[in-house]
């Protein structure tokens, strides 16, 4: 009989908010419109562990949309087939695609957009004086290519307040939408010393993104614009430091995957150091 494949070393990797690639946007029809964008995963990261994203989630995108800004519809560095998930966090966007469809999506508003090469469509900010501030998920394309597809939610603060919501899965459990990867999105807001956790099944990795305010992660200190990359544990376990919220995305991590694969450690005294230095230019405010 082969021998039985020895347990997944627990291992919490960070990417800390200034560790982001920037992408600034102008708008082509206004002279003050742009989105700011910050990318957790990016292809030129060669030196580090998630180059080629997270498992099923290829990337993480901040976006912070000037009045009439415009998001570019599917997250930079996503596939043009790739399906994409986006959580309006501030003010509101206006969706819109060229089979007509449209509609407006409010802070709490979650959309999910499925769609090949010629399936094009944009978000814009519809305000003319407030930012608007969005992130968006995409997801890796799937086999066969899926048709294209839209779905919205609202998850008021009530539903989400101190408990891991699920806001996206495959099978759209909760009345969540449904995509087409195999991942669980959940959406928490916390208060200070609020405490939650989540089972990991055997197989299963997670990441957590801070939206904004302070969190620990399995004695971690994570701050608004970090994330952290979890395998080899049973369940993840977050406590919150200060009114906080986070995106906890359960993945399936195959074992060929790179980003899986190529995790290291995290040295919490050497992050520590780097929070206190000066961090690189172009990272996103906290």
């Amino acid at each position: 009989m082969p021998a039985a494949r020895a347990p997944e070393r627990p291992v919490i990797t960070v990417r800390l908010a200034g560790e982001r690639q920037r992408v600034r946007s102008d708008s082509l029809d206004s002279d003050r419109a742009f989105s700011d964008s910050w990318l957790a995963f990016f292809p030129e990261d060669v030196a580090g562990p998630f180059a080629e994203g997270f498992g099923t989630i290829a990337t993480i995108e901040e976006q912070r949309l000037s009045p009439g800004g415009q998001t570019r519809g599917r997250p930079s560095g996503a596939s043009e087939d790739a399906e994409a998930v986006a959580y309006v966090v501030d003010g509101a966007i206006a969706y819109a695609d060229l089979t007509g469809r449209h509609s407006i999506i409010e802070a709490g508003g979650f959309l999910s957009v499925t769609g090949g090469p010629t399936f094009h469509h944009a978000e814009r900010n519809v305000s003319c004086t407030d930012p608007a501030h969005v992130i968006l998920v995409g997801l890796r394309p799937t086999t066969p290519q899926n048709p294209p597809s839209v779905e919205q939610r609202v998850f008021s603060v009530a539903e989400r307040r101190g408990v891991l919501r699920v806001v996206a899965s495959l099978d759209g459990r909760s009345g969540s939408l449904t995509v087409h990867q195999d991942v669980v999105m959940c959406s928490c807001l916390l208060y200070p010393g609020q405490h939650v956790v989540h089972p990991l099944r055997a197989g299963r990795r997670a990441w957590c993104q801070v939206v904004f305010g302070k969190v620990t992660l399995g004695g971690v200190r994570l701050a608004s614009g970090d994330g952290a990359a979890i395998h080899g544990e049973h369940a993840v376990s977050m406590t919150a430091t200060s009114e906080a919220e986070i995106l906890l995305f359960d993945v399936a991590c195959p074992a060929t995957n790179g980003a899986a694969t190529h995790l290291h450690g995290f040295d919490e005294s050497r992050a520590a150091r780097r929070r206190a230095g000066r961090r690189p230019r172009g990272h996103a405010p906290r």
